[in-house]
């Protein structure tokens, strides 16, 4: 019952960690970006996550061949950040 658990609460927190940079993004682009610099359209809570995850992607930066110092706790928590960034 444990991993069930522990597996709905991830999904949980990407669902939440999904819409809050969404909603993020819709909010600051209605601040800065629609009413005094571009007169552009609003943007909704698709768009503004398909462009959170572009930027991501274009973004992200790899660094091989570094040894990894950290234990398997800390490298997990380094994971679980990553992915509720997204």
């Amino acid at each position: 019952m444990g991993l069930i658990t522990a597996l709905l609460i991830f999904v949980l927190l990407m669902l939440y960690s999904s819409w809050a940079t969404a909603f993020v993004g819709v909010h600051l682009w209605i601040w800065f970006i629609v009413p005094a610099v571009f007169h552009v359209f609003v943007l909704t809570m698709p768009q503004a996550f398909g462009l959170s995850l572009l930027i991501g992607y274009l973004t992200y930066q790899f660094h091989q061949g570094t040894k990894d110092e950290r234990d398997i706790k800390e490298k997990v928590i380094k994971l679980v950040t990553l992915l509720l960034n997204l």
